[in-house]
């Protein structure tokens, strides 16, 4: 039977996706990685991450308790997986990943850090560069939200790597994220401007200070993003997802409140502009922009592994008090209650 599934493996497998591995761990072989479950807790508070998209398993992480997402290998198809309960680690217990539903039983994150691979964003005080920064900081927010119950979290990359801003949108869509984070830090010109800021998207932005935010960061390569032919599609598709704008405030409004009071930096408020990792997403989306690397005393605070732990407790209480208004808004409707 195992040949069977291994001939299988090489006769069906995605292109570019090659054998399952096994992991270093002796408690892995080649029966776990056809994992159902999306996310299984072991011993020590560790979490066995599954991500699946489009109805496919494409890898399985561990994520340690310093947060580090470790690569144990790649996954049969979804089509070979045995059913719930079944598979599973020696000795943890199984939970099946739930349907999603209208209830948002299931809550599913995806964390997006800014810039990697050739694109390093900006370079502040001390040789600090963002590209490594905001990585180090969505890794210890991954960490924080894998230890609430159903709650799934996942990056739109775990390492160095180049990942163009519009593939960042449709990963969050394809998964289907209930939220999306992507994670930045700021830069200017002057030394003395600092503080954190958060945003969700509009085409017309808040002002100067959030327009020069959101071409730098569309353009992480250094060539600036004219706006598009794609306007009017642009304000039909806002209008359209009207609701989805409205909760994207409220996370914004949630995130920037507790953000401003985890770390003594300038609360520089709530913004919006037209990010192309905001556009796309037919979720509740924001950014952030979590200090100045220009500005020293941000620059130190961002060097710094507790400040890393700080913004990342301030990011999942956020991300907890927004499910549960999301839930409470969503039992009103069904009880035909209204808006919020």
């Amino acid at each position: 039977m195992r040949r069977l599934l291994l001939l299988a493996m090489v006769l069906f497998c995605w292109p570019g996706v090659g054998l399952a591995q096994r992991a270093a761990d002796p408690l892995l072989g080649l029966d776990d990685f056809m994992l159902w479950p999306s996310r299984q807790l072991l011993p020590g508070g560790e979490a066995i991450v599954v991500d699946q998209a489009g109805g496919r398993v494409q890898a399985v992480q561990r994520l340690g308790g310093d947060a580090e997402l470790r690569f144990f290998g790649r996954c049969l198809p979804a089509f070979f997986r045995p059913g719930p309960g079944t598979g599973c680690l020696p000795g943890v217990k199984c939970r099946a990943a739930p349907p999603r539903s209208s209830r948002l039983e299931h809550l599913v994150v995806m964390i997006d850090p800014g810039h990697g691979g050739e694109h390093s964003g900006a370079v502040g005080w001390g040789g600090i560069v963002e590209k490594q920064v905001v990585l180090a900081i969505a890794r210890q927010i991954a960490g924080q939200l894998a230890q609430v119950p159903d709650v799934e979290v996942i990056l739109t990359r775990r390492g160095d790597e180049t990942v163009s801003l519009e593939r960042r949108v449709e990963m969050a869509n394809e998964v289907g994220a209930d939220v999306f984070i992507s994670v930045h830090a700021n830069a200017f010109v002057r030394s003395t401007l600092g503080g954190v800021e958060t945003f969700f998207h509009s085409l017309e932005a808040t002002g100067e200070e959030a327009r020069r935010v959101a071409r730098y960061e569309n353009a992480p390569g250094g060539k600036a993003v004219e706006p598009g032919p794609d306007t009017v599609a642009y304000i039909l598709q806002d209008i359209k997802r009207a609701e989805t704008l409205r909760d994207s405030s409220r996370l914004a409004h949630l995130v920037q409140e507790r953000l401003a009071a985890a770390l003594p930096w300038e609360n520089r408020g709530v913004m919006q502009a037209d990010f192309i990792v905001l556009r796309g997403t037919s979720m509740p989306s924001v950014l952030l922009e979590l200090g100045f690397l220009t500005n020293p005393d941000d620059a130190r605070l961002l060097k710094r592994t507790d400040s890393h732990r700080a913004v990342a407790r301030a990011v999942r209480d956020s991300v907890v008090q927004f499910w549960g208004l999301l839930r409470r808004k969503l039992a009103r409707n069904a009880s035909g209650g209204g808006k919020p």
